[in-house]
């Protein structure tokens, strides 16, 4: 019953949610679509439980009700290049076999995807060995994401993974987001010294003064 469900939600159509414009996907080299294949699996498909199969995921069956984004002839071609990252990752065991003709993405996959993002690997304990930081690998990303500016670089990656702009592989758009996490920080420190001071109230004396009832008892005197 898990699996008919899981099923119905994933397909190779689900791509499209990843990479809009599939000339793009097919664009990108093998490794790349290697990688999309398994973020697309992994928060579904991550334990026996939620295997799912090959035949399932590239099933076209209910294309007529629910025509793919990426179109019948598009999607074909990325259905083909899927099914060859497919392959390749489940010969290099990134794709653990949960039963004959189901896998789902296990410890070597999710280490695959989490390699280089400088966080600690599933299943590490706390204060365990994390990934060292590419310096000038991060250092060439923040520089990317200065030319590309705060608003594009926030747009791509909440609505668009990262793949429209920033680009790169995983430890790429993991610095993009440490950039964009830094600029945030930013804004928001700079936004809360503005507030303060226009909140800030002039004092004589020692006495605070308000300035705007004063002025407002000024008006109201003059007034009479």
């Amino acid at each position: 019953m898990i699996k008919d469900v899981i099923i119905r939600i994933m397909n190779s159509a689900d791509m499209a949610s990843l990479v809009p414009n599939p000339d793009d996907f097919l664009a990108f080299a093998a490794e790349r679509q290697r990688n999309l294949l398994l973020r697309l699996l992994a928060p579904y498909h991550n334990s026996r439980e939620t295997a799912v199969a090959q035949s399932n995921f590239f099933n076209r069956a209910s294309d007529q009700e629910n025509p793919p984004k990426y179109g019948r002839l598009k999607q074909k071609e990325v259905d083909e290049a899927l099914m060859e990252a497919w392959g390749w990752l489940e010969g290099q065991g990134l794709l653990a076999k949960a039963a004959p003709n189901w896998v789902f993405v296990g410890k070597a996959g999710r280490d695959c995807l989490n390699a280089g993002s400088g966080k600690p690997q599933p299943g590490a304990e706390p204060g365990g060995p994390v990934v060292a930081v590419n310096e000038k690998l991060r250092k060439s990303v923040f520089e990317h994401c200065e030319k590309l500016g705060f608003e594009r670089v926030k747009l791509d990656l909440f609505q668009y993974h990262g793949l429209r702009w920033v680009g790169g592989n995983a430890e790429q758009q993991e610095y993009a987001w440490q950039w964009y996490q830094a600029q945030e920080a930013k804004r928001a420190s700079v936004a809360a010294k503005r507030e303060d001071v226009v909140g800030v109230k002039p004092a004589l004396w020692g006495v605070s003064i308000n300035l705007n009832e004063l002025w407002r008892r000024f008006r109201l005197r003059f007034k009479r």
